[in-house]
């Protein structure tokens, strides 16, 4: 899923909803993203939590000037 799709799902599934501290909206958004990033994509049969150990983590662990 792109960032637009995910954020927009995320706008309409909080839309209806009054939060009265920015703590208490981005509890609620971090939840929506857990459950986003552990939900299993059925074209590629993976999360994007699977996806993302699997291939942009080992990336990010390279230090900082070495070349791959």
């Amino acid at each position: 899923m792109g960032v637009q799709v995910v954020e927009r799902w995320i706008l309409a599934r909080l839309r209806n909803r009054t939060f009265f501290s920015l703590a208490e909206l981005n509890q609620a958004v971090l939840k929506l993203l857990e459950e986003i990033n552990h939900r299993q994509m059925e074209h590629l049969e993976k999360s994007r939590l699977e996806l993302f150990k699997e291939l942009d983590q080992p990336v990010s662990a390279v230090p900082a000037g070495k070349a791959l």
